[in-house]
């Protein structure tokens, strides 16, 4: 029996430190202070986004990436390609009213080590189905019976599709404008509260000779 209180002291202690260690990163997750994240949480971060174009609305509400074999990033280095935010579309068409089309946006993010800054290039955009909406069914518009008052509009879809027609409706490159400064703002503003100071000190040392 003399054997066996200074093991439980040993793994009393033992067990003290594991929790300390535990706690201690319980804490930094919570405070938001750790420099890796989660990807889903990094994608979580992107979505739900809206803007309103006038002629259409689109809606981002969620995000996903290629990749998925990498769990985690290190938000003072990361390259991240393949990354995808998808939602819908609602488009006013002349003649036919308010229609919903699927979108994807697919992009990729950047941010160097020495570089306060994440970097977002958006690469295209889609219009395939995804879980928030389907394809237009351009059958079901056919035999809505508006052909004959449309003029102008359905003589382009006759000769280039229905689909077409309605998507010239989108003004893609002011789609990937707003994208990239939404996405911008949104990962640059987390990168600041998440490293904090951390993120000064880089700046200094990248500007210092």
């Amino acid at each position: 029996s003399a054997c066996v209180a200074p093991r439980s002291v040993e793994v009393a202690q033992f067990s003290e430190a594991a929790m300390a260690t535990f706690l201690e990163k319980v804490c930094n997750l919570l405070s938001g202070n750790l420099s890796t994240v989660m990807i889903d949480k990094l994608l979580g971060w992107l979505t739900p986004i809206d803007r309103d174009f006038g002629p259409f609305h689109i809606a981002l509400v969620s995000a996903s990436m290629e990749d998925d074999s990498a769990t985690s990033v290190d938000l003072h280095e990361f390259n991240l390609d393949g990354v995808g935010l998808h939602g819908k579309v609602t488009v006013d068409v002349p003649g036919l009213g308010q229609h919903e089309l699927p979108v994807n946006v697919s992009l990729d993010m950047m941010k160097a080590m020495l570089r306060k800054h994440c970097e977002v290039n958006v690469k295209d955009i889609d219009f395939v189905e995804n879980d928030h909406a389907d394809e237009l069914d351009e059958g079901a518009i056919r035999d809505r019976g508006f052909m004959e008052d449309l003029g102008g509009f359905m003589a382009g879809a006759a000769s280039g599709g229905m689909m077409d027609s309605i998507l010239s409706v989108v003004n893609k490159e002011a789609v990937k404008h707003w994208a990239c400064e939404k996405i911008s703002e949104i990962i640059n503003e987390k990168i600041a509260e998440q490293l904090g100071d951390e993120e000064g000190e880089e700046s200094s040392e990248e500007g210092s000779p």
